[in-house]
């Protein structure tokens, strides 16, 4: 035990002692796991949990409750909903190097209560700065931790840590467990639950409750209701989705295209679909995704299938392993209700894609006897093939078609005509209609969420391209057999209600099928089926317009474009033969292309077609045309004959991608793939910069074609403006292809970057899930573009000129706020007019608008009926100042300001800057537990500077510094001051304090949104002050004794007791006349740092601008003391006062012989002991002797004596009872 309490006491040393390494580390590392983080984000995942405390179905709860490590038996639901908060701090997969080296009881040693509109949170100072990154943003957070130097005492740290708990749920009921974790159910058991350590420890005796925990609080068990928030999409778990689950889903797709690409035309076709859905190699980490998904403390059953799922990825994954085995480590079977039929894999060949097939299919038994070549339904080679791939245990899902045989024939001479036969062609233009009916509804679903008019354009859409591609007789025949669907799935992969609330942020699956088509040229049965589906994700931001009406902004990703549209492999050994012929005649030195230019060299094919993607392959330029030898569908030969026009675009640059734009004849089409097809005849091949044919291009290409040859075509460089909005797009899409290629090699792909060219639109996307995931409140439509960081073309900044600028200065009572603003007042008062509100100094009431609205009315009345006399004063600007009152949140005061009723009053103000005011030693009630609303006025979005008012000369004092670190986390980009009592001694701090743009600065406005939802419409809610703050104003008419009134003042510091803090005060101010003075004084006194100052009064009115707080008719002020501080009472306050009075004189009672004290009677003796004794008595200089030898020390008359000093001594107590009963008695608080 001693050696533990060594290393631990080492470990804190070297945390105090400044390992910056691991607190950097940990500062940094919200930003360095995941690129989507966010202070935003963090608090959007606070509210969700906090929406059930105030939306949930069931009972209401008063907080949930989440316990780590040891303290809840290493419980998996409540490190599930750290990890969930604290975005996989806890997951072992992700933790830090640095974190490993900590302890697991130390790192683990966490308590989260989360009520409905604030959160406790229980750490030690060594796991501290790991936590902070992620909770310094949360509204109302109480955090109890100790100081460092504190936590050094095992004993009183463990006190604390039950202690802090206690405190934690003292005013909780019902309590909330997240007690089991996603994918294992429990049942769940309060009895359990008491075991936990700290539950346990909530009995102790005089630390603890005093009773057993469940007896005072209902247990409930919150485990189901988190599961849906978990399951919701935020851009952080989208960015896990992309870089891990659609990486890994990649890699299955990759795989089932290698079984493909790797064999020869002859070897494809004795492929059969039980092969085909068993790609060769697929490395996919399923225990790390398990992990992640399990919160890393694995059951033991569960430690052996990923183990098993661990030696399948070193080795062979095969394509419906990977799905089977994530249904077994998920709890799921082909019988349970989990378990979705139509969204397993498959891979079926030709006429075996029947409905009935499809509907009837097992993925556990796929078929070995049906091969690509007897699967066509006139007895020969397929000519496509279905296949779908779905991720497990999770919402990833998608189905093709792809084909077997091309759809072109290549141009070989003008003498040859050979094209392809149309037989060959219904399936894939089919197909095609296909692809643009589900791309259709899924942007008519996003715009218009209603699956019955998505269902109703896919149908049109598919109809009018069977129309275009000459099909009008498959329309009557197809239209029934049309089966389309829109499914919602959550991170499980089960299936969820369109109509429910929580499907908004889920993932969305689109899919069409067309069934059974019959073969309508001749052959018998059925051609097979056609199926495709994507997986997406919208995104919706509600607006208010000017005129006040409501609309929408929508956009949507479709996750699953990473896997190709369209693919065609060659398998007939004619099409072989005839692409190999195509090559070798243009080997000859003389051909219909004429000479070689540059060839050989890698390029990038492209179109505008839905079915399109950039594809790579040879590219050979001849002076008359182009050769184009594809992988999979081998050559295309493209003469300048075909060709309309010929464009080169490099953007004048060489780290551009260079593009030869084609805008080519119809007559080219029959020999270009179908999937190239555009509307717009347009196809571009990119060159990338520093590739071998960039270079060759410009040295042996552009000179040649830019001369008039035989077809009468010449080359054309032209700029970007000259390009059609589809070529720019294209242009853009190649540009981003390039950005993925430039990245090194060895870079894994988990950045979002390297998806985002084959998701064009991801990175527009993200910005706008990163608005609309964070509430349902609508945003200005004029806000718009800020908050999506897009150029605005609108700037209000010359209406802001026009505008009276508000200055708002905040901070909790005793941070010199008041002295700063009269600081501000008197420093500038020459440069403009200042009208001020902040509250009187005997104001007890709480913050409300009313009086913001009424202060600003009654500026811009002043303002209006200025006289023609003052026009000249009045040129000088108008500037307003606020210092917000008592423990006021400060965006309760902007959003009081945004909501005034009048609207031509709201026009006419803007805030200019927000500054908060801290005194870092009156700043924590004990510990590192802040005041409330402390670190609320320090929040992004709202407050620019942040003034300390203390410690100025120490600026490496500990508590100083730790504030600051505190303060900068929560707001990255806030401005420090230092401001000694208010006194700002910089002119570049006074100009930030009085900034007129702060606020509006574009990245605080959207900070504003993302941090606040529904601020700029009053509809945020900031929480209540906990524990609470109260202030009580007393009035009196009698002066008070200084003496008795600073003692007592300066005593209560002592008497400050710790948690609950009830009857604690901090902070007096007071205007009242002192017994020895004639003078009123204004009294400040701070109880923490025991700073008392007293200022005498001027006689005569105070300057009204310094003075006003919106109320009217006001009167005197009178004597006066505030007290603020926690849950005080006013009795108990007044019998405080009542001691620091003069006292009121008592009556003393009489005395008599047996009333008087030892003393008094040797006062009277010595006062009289040289009187003449009576006769018989004589003193013999120590003694009194009589004739009969007797001795006494006291004077023979001492009772004489006594009896005439009770006369005397009476008669004066009777005058003084006399005297006192002629007073009045009067009270300190009597009128």
């Amino acid at each position: 035990r001693e050696r533990e309490r060594e290393r631990m006491l080492s470990m804190l040393q070297e945390a105090t002692a400044g390992r910056e390494r691991r607190t950097a580390g940990a500062w940094r590392s919200s930003g360095a796991r995941f690129q989507s983080f966010s202070a935003s984000l963090s608090c959007s995942r606070l509210r969700r949990v906090q929406a059930l405390l105030n939306y949930s179905n069931k009972q209401k709860s008063d907080g949930i409750l989440c316990i780590l490590g040891i303290d809840s038996r290493y419980n998996e639901g409540c490190r599930e909903l750290a990890n969930y908060l604290l975005f996989d701090l806890y997951n072992q997969t992700n933790i830090d190097s640095d974190v490993t080296d900590l302890p697991e009881e130390v790192f683990d040693d966490v308590i989260i209560l989360i009520k409905s509109e604030s959160v406790h949170l229980y750490c030690n100072p060594i796991n501290y700065n790991y936590l902070l990154p992620y909770v310094a943003y949360w509204k109302n957070l109480h955090l109890h931790c100790l100081t460092v130097k504190e936590y050094e005492d095992e004993e009183l740290a463990e006190e604390f840590k039950i202690t802090s708990f206690v405190n934690m749920v003292q005013d909780c009921c019902r309590i909330q467990v997240p007690y089991s974790f996603q994918g294992h159910v429990r049942t769940f058991d309060m009895f359990i639950v008491e075991k936990w350590p700290i539950v346990q420890a909530f009995a102790l005796e005089g630390i603890g409750g005093g009773e057993f925990f469940t007896m005072k609080h209902e247990m409930l068990d919150a485990s189901e209701e988190l599961w849906q928030v978990y399951s919701s999409l935020d851009p952080v778990s989208l960015e896990v989705l992309i870089t891990e689950d659609l990486a890994a889903f990649e890699k299955q797709w990759d795989s089932f295209f290698s079984n493909f690409d790797i064999e020869n035309s002859s070897s494809i076709l004795d492929l059969s679909e039980a092969q085909s859905g068993e790609p060769l190699a697929s490395r996919y980490t399923t225990y790390s995704w398990k992990s992640r998904q399990m919160g890393c403390k694995l059951l033991h059953g569960f430690q052996q299938q990923c183990s098993f799922m661990d030696q399948l990825a070193g080795g062979m994954m095969p394509f419906r392993t990977y799905f089977s085995h994530g249904l077994i480590t998920s709890q799921i079977t082909e019988k349970s209700s989990l378990f979705s039929t139509h969204r397993q894999p498959f891979v079926l060949f030709g006429c075996h894609s029947t409905k009935e097939n499809l509907n009837s299919y097992s993925f556990s038994f796929p078929s070995e006897g049906h091969l690509v070549r007897n699967t066509n339904n006139r007895g020969g080679t397929a000519r496509h093939m279905v296949v779908q791939c779905s991720s497990p245990r999770g919402p990833l899902a998608c189905s093709r078609t792809y084909f077997f045989g091309n759809t072109h024939v290549p141009y070989m001479s003008k003498d040859s005509n050979q094209q392809k036969n149309d037989d060959f062609l219904v399936l894939p233009q089919i197909y095609i209609a296909v692809v643009e009916a589900v791309l259709a509804s899924i942007r008519c679903y996003v715009e218009t969420p209603s699956i019955k008019i998505a269902k109703e354009i896919a149908e049109d859409v598919f109809l009018s391209t069977l129309d275009c591609y000459g099909l009008g007789h498959y329309k009557a025949i197809l239209r029934s057999k049309l089966c389309f669907l829109i499914e919602a799935v959550n991170s499980h992969g089960t299936i969820i209600s369109l109509e429910s609330h929580s499907s908004k942020f889920l993932i969305k699956t689109a899919s069409m099928t067309v069934y059974d088509i019959p073969d309508l040229t001749g052959g018998k049965g059925t051609l097979g089926s056609i199926v495709f589906s994507e997986s997406f994700l919208e995104s919706k931001i509600f607006l208010k317009e000017k005129d006040g009406t409501m609309s929408t902004d929508n956009n949507y990703i479709i996750l699953s474009a990473i896997v190709p549209r369209y693919v065609s492999w060659m398998v007939e050994d004619a099409e072989v033969k005839l692409s190999e012929e195509v090559q070798q005649i243009l080997k000859m030195k003389e051909h219909f292309l004429g000479t070689l230019l540059v060839g050989g060299d890698s390029a990038y094919i492209y179109s505008g077609s839905s079915v399109a993607r950039p594809e790579e392959g040879k590219l050979l330029i001849f002076s008359e045309g182009i050769l184009f030898i594809h992988p999979r569908s081998g050559c295309m030969t493209i003469s300048k004959n075909h060709m309309a026009a010929l464009k080169y675009y490099d953007g004048n640059s060489p780290g551009v991608v260079g593009v030869l734009i084609i805008e080519y004849k119809k007559s080219l089409l029959p020999h270009l793939p179908i999937h190239l097809h555009s509307t717009s005849n347009c196809l571009m091949f990119a060159l990338m910069p520093g590739s071998r044919i960039y270079k060759s291009f410009y040295a042996q290409v552009m000179s040649a074609w830019q001369k008039m040859g035989k077809s009468g075509i010449a080359l054309k460089i032209c700029q970007r403006d000259q390009l059609s909005e589809e070529q720019k797009q294209l242009h853009c899409n190649l540009e981003k292809v390039f950005e993925v290629q430039s990245r090194a090699k060895n870079e894994e792909r988990s950045h979002l970057k390297q998806f985002s060219a084959d998701m064009l639109e991801l990175d527009v996307f993200v910005q706008h899930f990163a608005v609309s995931s964070m509430s349902h409140e609508p945003v200005r439509r004029s806000d718009l573009p800020i908050l999506l960081q897009q150029p605005s073309s609108f700037s209000s900044e010359s209406d802001d000129q026009n505008k009276m600028v508000i200055t708002i200065v905040a901070g909790l009572p005793g941070s010199y706020k008041e002295e700063l603003c009269t600081y501000i007042v008197n420093l500038t008062q020459e440069h403009g007019r200042w009208s001020v509100y902040r509250q009187m100094l005997d104001n007890c009431e709480p913050f409300n608008y009313g009086q913001i609205h009424h202060f600003l009315s009654s500026v811009l009345e002043a303002q209006r009926n200025r006289t023609v006399r003052q026009s000249v004063y009045s040129r000088r600007k108008v500037r307003l100042l606020i210092v917000t009152p008592g423990y006021t949140d400060v965006i309760d005061v902007v959003q009081a300001i945004q909501m005034h009723p009048d609207p031509e009053v709201q026009s006419a103000f803007v805030i200019g800057a927000v500054t908060t005011c801290i005194d870092p030693q009156c700043s924590t009630m004990e510990h590192r537990l802040l005041f409330p609303k402390l670190l609320d006025q320090c929040s992004q979005g709202v407050v620019s500077n942040v003034v300390f008012t203390s410690l100025t000369s120490e600026q490496r004092h500990p508590l100083l510094v730790h504030l600051q670190k505190l303060i900068r986390v929560a707001n990255p980009r806030t401005a420090f001051i230092l401001a000694e009592k208010g006194a700002v001694t910089r002119n570049a701090d006074i100009e930030m304090i009085l900034s007129g743009s702060s606020f509006s600065e574009p990245f605080m406005l959207r900070a504003r949104y993302l941090m606040f939802p529904g601020w700029w419409n009053g509809k945020f809610r900031s929480g209540p002050i906990f524990p609470q703050m109260t202030q009580i104003c007393i009035r009196f008419s009698c002066s008070l004794d200084k003496a008795r009134f600073v003692t007592k003042c300066k005593a209560l510091k002592n008497a400050l007791k710790s948690s609950p803090f009830c009857g604690n005060t901090y902070h007096i101010r007071a205007q009242l006349k002192f017994s020895d003075s004639e003078k009123r004084f204004e009294i400040c006194h701070n109880i923490q740092t025991n700073i008392f100052t007293a200022h005498p009064l001027e006689d005569g009115p105070s300057p009204p601008p310094l003075q006003g707080d919106g109320r009217l008719n006001r009167k005197p002020l009178g004597s006066f003391v505030v007290f603020i501080g926690c849950m005080l009472k006013e009795e108990t306050m007044k019998d405080w006062l009542r001691q620091c009075a003069r006292q009121k004189l008592m009556k003393k009672p009489l005395k008599t012989f047996e009333t008087l004290t030892k003393q008094e009677i040797k006062n009277i003796h010595i006062k009289r002991h040289l009187e003449l004794p009576p006769p018989g008595w004589f003193y013999n200089g120590n003694q009194f002797v009589n004739f009969f030898g007797e001795k006494s020390d006291y004077h023979p008359l001492m009772d004489t004596f006594i009896e005439e000093y009770l006369l005397e001594v009476n008669k004066d107590i009777e005058k003084h009872n006399a005297e006192v009963e002629k007073q009045e008695s009067q009270d300190l608080f009597e009128p």
